[in-house]
């Protein structure tokens, strides 16, 4: 995957996190259950999880699930206590224009 790309799915992550972001699994659905990641349900995810459905979104395959492995998630940092949704864009964020 070129480092474009990359940009973008990390970008459009951050987005997904500034909409709706949790800790402790990938998803959750608008009543607050666990969802995949990539399910139209999903209305709120991890770092790991946004970065899931970013790649699913822009590269429109299961394979692009797997991509995502690769693109700088932490989940144990996503997960931290005190940890704010802010921080998690803002680090996509940095992420992406670092390259």
């Amino acid at each position: 995957m070129d480092a474009q790309m990359t940009r973008k799915i990390r970008l459009r992550a951050a987005e997904l996190v500034d909409q709706g972001w949790c800790q402790g699994v990938t998803a959750r659905d608008e009543k607050g259950h666990i969802s995949w990641a990539t399910s139209l349900a999903a209305t709120s995810w991890c770092m790991f999880g946004a970065l899931k459905r970013a790649a699913f979104e822009l590269l429109g395959s299961e394979e692009a699930v797997a991509v995502s492995d690769g693109l700088g998630s932490n989940p144990h940092w996503n997960d931290a206590p005190g940890r704010t949704a802010d921080e998690v864009a803002a680090r996509l964020r940095e992420m992406a224009e670092r390259g």
